[in-house]
């Protein structure tokens, strides 16, 4: 028996060869859009390991508190003036 891959929900595109390397080592979930509300229907669709953003769509507590099992918050890009800060207290890391 081979493990689950760990389930990712990207808020934003990705570079096509970035988005197929990721989804050879786990399972991405794709918010519709940027806004908060596309961002919590993806986390809440079930367990989500980590959360990618670019700079449009924010982490927001409410986004962490729906992303059940969150370990990792990643920022592909420069900054993390869109992730909200207090995610470090709620237990993800931050890349």
């Amino acid at each position: 028996m081979s493990a689950a891959l760990p389930r990712v929900l990207l808020l934003e595109s990705l570079h096509a060869d970035a988005e197929a390397m990721l989804g050879s080592a786990a399972t991405v979930a794709r918010a519709a859009s940027t806004d908060e509300a596309s961002g919590l229907a993806g986390a809440g669709s079930g367990p989500v390991d980590a959360v990618i953003t670019r700079g449009k769509a924010r982490v927001t507590p409410a986004l962490m508190d729906a992303a059940r099992g969150l370990r990792v918050i990643a920022r592909a890009g420069v900054g993390l003036d869109n992730v909200d800060v207090a995610g470090r207290r709620r237990g993800a890391s931050r890349c």
